[in-house]
């Protein structure tokens, strides 16, 4: 009952129309996985913002990656990746229109990123993969919608999750994200107008800081704002930051650390002397407009301290 009751609320968090349209996995990254283990690579594109999970996969296995901002080129595809909100920068991609203009046969969008934060409807989408923690539900648990119940399994096992997911069902991870789901359901235009003010007193107090490029557009996600510093490395200003207790990070939660040039960053056009000093900010329901002007304040003098010793 409390499995059945966890689907419903997911089902109902991305506007599926059948509960059994939902399968619960370990999280986008297995769900993203699972999607193109099922297409032939050669006729699969996905674009140049995609998240590792499936960038990673198509340049190992030979995948078209389409070039940035040029997803409108008919391809007859019989699969397009592509993520609705970028991780990065924020930015929110029509994955409707694209998927008309590219004429893919199936589209699998990533919808980690804004799932639980901003009003979504998979329209045409067949594929949608879903991170619970990405909205206050535990980390190891998602699901993957599918429109229509077409995938062969990507972990055989005893036939859980109707012969769809092999392995023994994480029944408290999948309560406490259909919990999640419901609680979204509920708040988010709420957290959506608080994330907005934090944004724009974020916005207003970098204005005040000299050699800035803010990456994050004014229409994306209001979750997400990618900063980049010139004269300095994104590393040494977290550093800086995490001693006075504030925790950002110097790309995606998933790459921070790799030491390797953010893709995403490069295909969006971020100045080749900048990309070095990006952060990212991410707000949440329980950040504060006044926190979020100390956090900024307390930026501007790490800034100006690292640029003083070079």
């Amino acid at each position: 009952k409390a499995i059945k009751l966890a689907r419903e609320r997911c089902a109902a968090l991305v506007g599926a129309e059948d509960p059994l349209q939902i399968t619960f996995c370990s999280g986008s990254s297995e769900a993203n996985n699972w999607v193109l283990a099922n297409f032939d690579p050669a006729k699969v594109a996905v674009s140049a913002f995609e998240h590792p999970s499936i960038l990673r996969r198509a340049v190992r296995d030979g995948m078209t990656i389409l070039p940035p901002f040029h997803l409108d080129q008919p391809s007859g595809f019989d699969l397009l990746a592509l993520m609705w909100i970028n991780n990065e920068v924020g930015t929110i991609f029509d994955f409707e229109a694209i998927r008309e203009r590219v004429q893919a046969q199936k589209v699998l969008v990533d919808g980690t990123q804004g799932i639980g934060k901003v009003p979504f409807s998979p329209g045409n989408a067949d594929y949608v993969s879903v991170s619970a923690h990405k909205f206050y539900g535990p980390k190891g648990i998602g699901f993957l919608y599918q429109r229509d119940i077409d995938l062969k399994p990507l972990l055989m096992g005893g036939g859980q999750e109707y012969s769809r997911r092999g392995g023994t069902v994480n029944v408290s991870g999948a309560v406490a994200l259909g919990m999640a789901a419901q609680l979204a359901i509920d708040e988010i235009p709420a957290r959506f107008g608080h994330a907005s003010r934090l944004n724009a007193a974020a916005r207003e107090e970098l204005s005040k800081i000299s050699d800035v490029h803010i990456n994050s557009s004014l229409d994306g996600s209001p979750y997400v704002l990618s900063v980049s510093f010139a004269g300095i490395t994104g590393e040494t200003l977290l550093i800086d930051m995490d001693r006075q207790g504030y925790c950002l990070s110097a790309g995606s939660a998933c790459s921070s650390g790799s030491g390797e040039a953010s893709s995403a960053l490069v295909a969006f056009g971020v100045p080749s002397n900048c990309i070095s000093g990006t952060i990212r900010m991410s707000f949440g329901q329980f950040n504060t407009v006044e926190s979020t002007v100390a956090m900024v304040t307390a930026m501007a003098a790490s800034v100006q301290k690292i640029r003083s010793l070079r």
